[in-house]
């Protein structure tokens, strides 16, 4: 199956990217006195850390891996952000090429790790026991050969992993794999030969899971931002793929990191390198219509590391490193948005007291309990990461729904009734918001949170089958994921 690789233009549904140019010097007065940031661990203490620091967030905890300078991949596993027990990912073990990155992506099953040897392979390992133990290596593409330079991202969802590759003719593909089986023939993203920028130092098309849907995103060698949507991960279903087209999303000049949360998919990427700007992407219901709504904060220092984003339920986090100059060491910085992106707060240190020796990308991850930032400090060529407890809405608990009907003389009432319990833990909610659809733009009601947890959705269509979808609100108007529920059944 092929996606195509032309540019499928339109005006209602791309804004093109403006940029806004701002001073790069920290309002500090905007900051909070303390960071909330935990003070940061020292991952690696053998200052031979020759990669990125990247991590993954499950209900289990987090898990953070790097390289170092005798190609061997390291793990790190913490429950709770804060105590962190470190090992060697067995597999990779000498296997590591100098220069790539590991990448890591967790879901209920485990993680699983990805990395390219100096044969220029691409190969996985995957642990059901947050590291104690590792399956034996899986190579991901035995029928291509990627591009020199090239990294292989990865990332999880509920049917299991999406690795996208870069090919030696500079196209994109799609792989899938439960972890522990081979990976599936894979399906081809780009036919244009572009996907590679000679800004990037390690090429690679970053990824974002939703339940069984994807989101790829690149730059390609003429700085254009670009994503294709996959409907289904899993090749192995029945109609896995709808092909929608490859969007241009807007000019950038880092790698789109992209994620999601509450069915918005967001990129995160550094555009502008000469005069300060970053810019934040926006998806809500349409994977093909990207909307630039926010560019903010000073400048990132490194051309090779852009931003990155994580979200929980608390909203988005995006970090990155600002220098004294472009492309200078620095110190990481963060902001967060609770709205998906149309309001951030003020871009803040991740450190009590700024650094000037932090280097490469401030890697994110987030589960239930808040974020992890992980990145490598030049002044001892060591890994280090910071926990934010940041635990957000948790969605509705409980969520049922039944049909019931008032009768008149002439005619009924047809009358959907819905209730639901609080969320078992997690922040208090103000309120709860009724939508009729999974956008969550067809907005029925708001209860609050202090009235009986129901409601009756009246003058109903008999022929009509209706899902509901049910979110929290605190009074911050933070917004939790939808519980939903397809009323079916009589009262």
């Amino acid at each position: 199956m092929m996606i195509r690789g032309g540019l499928l233009f339109r005006q209602s549904a791309i804004f093109l990217v403006v940029l806004f140019f701002i001073s790069s010097k920290l309002d500090a007065m905007s900051c909070p006195a303390t960071t909330p940031w935990a003070t940061p661990i020292n991952l690696s203490n053998s200052g031979i850390v020759t990669s990125g620091i990247f991590s993954a967030g499950t209900a289990a905890g987090f898990m953070a891996v790097w390289a170092d300078s005798s190609n061997n991949a390291h793990y790190n596993f913490s429950t709770d952000g804060s105590t962190w027990q470190t090992g060697l990912i067995t597999p990779a073990q000498g296997d590591v090429s100098s220069g790539s990155n590991v990448f890591i992506a967790g879901n209920a099953t485990g993680f699983i790790v990805t990395w390219v040897d100096n044969s220029n392979n691409a190969w996985s390992c995957f642990s059901t026991d947050n590291g104690n133990s590792w399956s034996a290596k899986i190579q991901i593409n035995p029928t291509l050969v990627l591009a020199p330079s090239s990294d292989v991202y990865v990332n999880g969802g509920s049917s299991g992993f999406i690795a996208a590759i870069i090919d030696s003719s500079n196209n994109a593909w799609a792989s899938f794999s439960d972890g522990t089986a081979a990976w599936s023939s894979p399906v081809q993203v780009t036919t244009d030969n572009s996907v590679n920028n000679s800004l990037i130092t390690r090429q690679y098309v970053s990824v974002a899971v939703n339940g069984n849907s994807c989101m790829l995103t690149w730059l390609n060698n003429s700085d254009v931002t670009y994503s294709a949507y996959f409907e289904s991960i899993n090749p192995f279903e029945p109609n896995p793929v709808t092909n929608y087209p490859i969007v241009n999303v807007g000019f950038s000049e880092s790698v789109p990191i992209v994620t999601q949360m509450n069915g918005y998919f967001m990129a995160v990427a550094r555009v502008n390198a000469g005069a300060a700007g970053q810019t934040y992407f926006s998806v809500a219901t349409t994977p093909s219509n990207w909307a630039t709504f926010s560019v903010v904060a000073p400048n990132p220092s490194d051309t090779e590391a852009g931003p990155w984003v994580a979200a929980n339920y608390t909203g988005f986090i995006s970090a990155w490193i600002v220098g004294s100059s472009a492309d200078s060491p620095g110190s990481p910085m963060w902001t967060l948005s609770n709205n998906n992106g149309f309001n951030w707060t003020p871009v803040c240190s991740i450190l009590p007291t700024l650094s000037t020796t932090i280097e490469g990308p401030v890697g994110l991850s987030a589960n239930a309990q808040g974020f992890v930032a992980t990145w490598f400090d030049s002044n001892d060529s060591n890994a280090y990461t910071s926990f934010y407890s940041a635990p957000g809405l948790l969605p509705p608990n409980s969520l049922q729904g039944c049909k019931t009907q008032n009768r008149f003389l002439t005619q009924s009432d047809l009358i959907n009734k819905l209730t639901w319990q609080a969320p078992a833990s997690g922040a208090a909610p103000a309120a709860y918001k009724i939508y009729r659809n999974v956008e969550l733009t067809d907005l029925v009601a708001t209860v609050s949170a202090s009235a009986p947890l129901q409601y009756f959705d009246h003058n109903r269509q008999p022929n009509i089958v209706y899902s509901y979808y049910v979110v929290c609100v605190d009074g911050s108007g933070s917004v939790s994921a939808p519980a939903s529920v397809t009323v079916t059944q009589a009262c």
